[in-house]
């Protein structure tokens, strides 16, 4: 069984939440066209439920 080591050194960041929490969350308008990428990096290719031109409610 493998053992997870400590890492030594790396980065310290601030954690910079005041930006994030003084807005509220939104939710944003469905975009006139929205482009889905089905290229996997393996395995079998993905196939798309719907033609090109059919409208997807959700």
């Amino acid at each position: 069984m493998s053992r997870l080591h400590h890492f030594h050194g790396g980065l310290t960041l601030p954690d910079c939440k005041a930006a994030a929490t003084a807005t509220p969350v939104r939710t944003l308008p469905v975009p006139p066209r929205l482009i889905l990428p089905l290229q996997q990096h393996i395995g079998e290719p993905a196939r798309a439920e719907v033609e090109v031109g059919d409208r997807v409610r959700k």
